[in-house]
């Protein structure tokens, strides 16, 4: 098994996790609650499966604004605090009020960086909503899961080297409301996220992502 690749053989398949769909719900969230139209991206290093999460942030954002301006930085680095702090920091000078990262455990520093600015931000890739009162949800890969429904695939016989893709629809990937968002967020917003998360999972609406 790999993972985000595409090789494929009779005993070689690729795990492919659809973070897109839940990063597509969190754009859809800062389309609608971002009040200067305006987010920033952070990345750690620039690889297609990184890449892959911002183009589907930015069109939920853009689902929610058509007008909605989107902004990219890449440090690099998925270490580098610091640096994420700085870029966070350079974006909400540039009028962002909402931060999405991919950056891994330099997540940190846009946390900080938000927090300090008092604007909203993501969590990717883990439930990172109780890394600090910034975060409105993150969007989420249970890998644990992943491994075990793989496994029992192939336990099962019904592994065929073809791409083993895991979405919201598999419980692989979710998207999950940080306990702090609960003054931010209406109601009226909640149902539209779940409604949208179940048109995703039915496959009527499909969330744009790389070729990778």
């Amino acid at each position: 098994m790999t993972t985000s690749g595409s090789r494929t053989a009779p005993n070689l398949a690729p795990i492919v996790f659809e973070l897109e769909q839940a990063t597509y719900l969190c754009g859809l969230v800062a389309g609608r609650l971002s009040k200067t139209g305006k987010a920033g991206m952070v990345g750690g290093v620039e690889l297609p499966s990184i890449t892959s999460t911002f183009l589907a942030f930015e069109a939920g954002m853009k689902a929610a604004n058509p007008n909605a301006d989107v902004r990219t930085v890449f440090t690099g680095s998925f270490e580098d605090v610091a640096a994420a702090r700085a870029a966070s920091l350079a974006l909400a000078d540039q009028g962002c009020d909402v931060l999405f990262h991919n950056a891994d455990a330099a997540a940190l520093g846009v946390f900080a960086a938000a927090s300090q600015r008092k604007i909203r931000a993501f969590g990717s890739n883990r439930d990172q909503n109780a890394l600090s009162p910034a975060v409105l949800a993150s969007a989420v890969i249970d890998m644990p899961r992943a491994f075990v429904e793989t496994a029992r695939r192939v336990k099962e016989g019904r592994f065929d080297g073809r791409p083993l893709r895991y979405g919201l629809s598999s419980g692989v990937v979710s998207f999950v409301w940080s306990p702090s968002a609960a003054s931010d967020v209406t109601p009226a917003l909640r149902d539209e996220i779940e409604a949208t998360r179940r048109k995703i999972e039915s496959g009527a609406l499909v969330v744009p992502r790389g070729n990778f």
